[in-house]
C-alpha cells in the first residue's frame, strides 16, 4: 500500500508541474492563486508529501482545471505505472 500511495502522491506532483508549466504559471503564483503557501506547492510537486483533497481541489482550479479529468488521468497513470 505505501508503494501505491507514493507513487499517487509522485503522479498528483507531476501533474501539477506539467499542467502548470504548459500553461507557463510560475510556481509562485499558481501557489498564491491556489492560496497555499510555496513552500506546500514546492513540497507536493516533488512528490513528497501527501495532499488533502482540498488543497488539491484548490489547485486544480487554479490551473483552470476539471477535477473529475484529473482524476481519470491519474487513473490511467497509475495503471501504466503499476
Amino acid at each position: 500500500m505505501d508503494e501505491e500511495r507514493t507513487l499517487m502522491a509522485q503522479l498528483i506532483g507531476e501533474y501539477i508541474v506539467s499542467t502548470r508549466r504548459d500553461k507557463h504559471i510560475r510556481q509562485y503564483a499558481l501557489a498564491a492563486k491556489a492560496d497555499i503557501p510555496q513552500r506546500t506547492l514546492r513540497t507536493l510537486e516533488k512528490g513528497e508529501v501527501d495532499i488533502s483533497v482540498y488543497q488539491l481541489s484548490r489547485i486544480v482550479q487554479a490551473l483552470d482545471e476539471d477535477m473529475q479529468s484529473f482524476w481519470e488521468e491519474l487513473q490511467k497513470d497509475m495503471k501504466v505505472r503499476e
